[in-house]
């Protein structure tokens, strides 16, 4: 089973940073700023739906002080197949 939950992201971020990557946002890594580090990342979220979770991850990426990038896409464009 997947877990997508707050606390297994702060995993993987804490992962990434203990394994000494640098996380870029996506205009960071196109421009070259902040790409002196060969262990780099870019993080890119795209928000479909509940920005309010993408708020917590936001928050947390704070707190470690990771940069990423948030991509809201309007209207609604993800359709689950069930």
């Amino acid at each position: 089973m997947l877990d997508f939950t707050l606390e297994k992201y702060e995993e993987l971020c804490l992962a990434l940073l203990d394994g000494g990557y640098t996380p870029l946002t996506v205009y960071s890594y196109l421009t070259g700023k902040n790409n002196n580090n060969k262990k780099l990342i870019v993080l890119r979220h795209d928000v479909d739906r509940r920005p309010g979770n993408a708020l917590r991850m936001a928050e947390l990426e704070h707190e470690l002080g990771i940069q990423s990038t948030y991509y809201f896409r309007l209207p609604y464009t993800f359709k689950p197949v069930f």
